[in-house]
């Protein structure tokens, strides 16, 4: 079954997780995650990678039980809901974050609004892999 629905999407995945050598489970799934990622209507490729990433860090780095991802198409931005243990009710609201974009108070504050809660948190990829977390609330 081929998840990929161009070479160029197919070209991105293999850069970020490298190609797999043999057939596995644990990179199938890597390369369906990513693509999951993908088809929620994100055009930034890099944004998606960052998403990727850190979802990964999440699942398996922070132990994360529940990690989900999803797309606001009107901001243009891809979030993590993530809950520590999956029977909890509470949730944190992830936002994969480029190091080389500028984000502003006013994009946070729209994010706060968007995503109705006074704190969420920015996930800050740099492009050597590293994930830097910053939760910001409103007061």
């Amino acid at each position: 079954m081929e998840v990929f629905d161009s070479e160029d999407d197919k070209e991105v995945l293999t850069k970020e997780i490298g190609q797999p050598s043999f057939d596995t489970t644990s990179q199938n799934v890597n390369f369906k995650i990513m693509h999951d990622i993908m088809k929620l209507g994100c055009c930034q490729k890099s944004l998606v990678v960052a998403a990727y990433r850190t979802f990964l860090d999440l699942c398996e780095t922070r132990k994360f039980e529940e990690v989900t991802y999803h797309y606001i198409s009107e901001l243009d931005v891809i979030y993590l809901k993530v809950q520590k243990k999956k029977d909890e009710t509470d949730f944190e609201v992830v936002v994969p974050v480029l190091s080389s974009k500028k984000v502003s108070f006013k994009q946070i504050e729209g994010l706060q609004e968007a995503f109705k809660c006074a704190c969420i948190t920015l996930a800050i990829c740099d492009m050597n892999s590293l994930i830097m977390y910053y939760k910001i609330t409103k007061h």
